[in-house]
Order: C-alpha cells, then structure tokens, then sequence
C-alpha cells in the first residue's frame, strides 16, 4: 500500500516465513511496489487469502488472486476484521454487527464471541475508528445513542478500523 517505504525483496522473503509455507511458495518482484507469489497448492493461496489483511514494517499490504487484468483502483477493496467495542449486551447479536459493518461497507462475516465482523471496505476511503450508533427498544437505550469504538487504533494481526 506505500511501495514507497516497503521493501519488496525483503516481503518477498519475510511472508512466506509469516504464512508458514516458506518451502511451498516462491516470490517474485514485478516492479512499482508490486509482487507475485506461486503457490505448490490450492489450499495454500486459499489460507494465505483468507488470513489477510497483512501489515508488515507499520504499512499495510493488500494480496488478491492473480487476474490476466488487474482492475486499475486496485486494491479498492479491502477485507477487514474490524473488532467493536461499546455495543450494548443486550444488542449484542448477529443483525447487530451486521448492521455496523454494512454501514461502513459489505458485511461478509460475523464472530459473535470475539465481537468482530469480516467487512470489505473501500481503501481509497479514510478509515473511521469511533461513531454513534442509535440503540432503539431497548430497556436502557430507549431512543438514546452509545459510542462504539474498535477497541484500539492500529494494526495488530487484525485490522481495526471502523
């Protein structure tokens, strides 16, 4: 995401160590910040795919399946685990979060033990890590508000943002 401050020889040997399939993958530099990995197996591309988003030396990195044509935005879309914190117990469920998430994109999964939601979002858009949410019928949130927030501002083997 900043090709300007990451090093890609050294992603290119640090990843794989990251993703625990060093023997299994080989990298490649295409150049302008960009990078290719070839996989040995299927089920290794689908585990590294879904273990993103990745962050690496404070920058993010953002990893699709390779495509003939890359769409030119490219990476436009970004999934996230975005954890939040301040929702009221007793709105604590699945239509809840899946709410949240789609308010600040498309909701594609939802942890309920670990309060977090998988949400896609749009990478050219600044990112928002606190904001009111309206809590209705509810025995002590009747018609009142409650800031949710995402626990904590940063990267941390899950991205927060909200």
């Amino acid at each position: 995401m900043n090709p300007e401050e990451q090093d890609v020889t050294v992603l290119l040997v640090m990843l794989p160590k990251i993703w625990k399939v060093e023997e299994r993958v080989v990298g490649a530099d295409l150049g302008l910040g960009r990078f290719q990995f070839h996989f040995d197996t299927e089920e290794d591309i689908v585990v590294v795919l879904e273990m993103q988003l990745y962050h690496f030396d404070y920058w993010m990195i953002a990893l699709a399946r390779w495509q003939p044509r890359m769409a030119r935005d490219f990476p436009s879309e970004i999934p996230l685990w975005i954890k939040i914190v301040g929702v009221p117990t007793e709105f604590w469920s699945t239509p809840t979060f899946q709410s949240i998430g789609d308010a600040i994109g498309e909701t594609t999964d939802v942890d309920l033990d670990y309060g977090k939601m998988r949400v896609i979002v749009d990478g050219c858009k600044e990112l928002c890590f606190e904001t009111p949410v309206d809590f209705k019928g509810g025995e002590y949130y009747e018609e009142d508000e409650a800031l949710v927030t995402t626990g904590n501002k940063g990267f941390d083997g899950t991205a927060k943002a909200l």
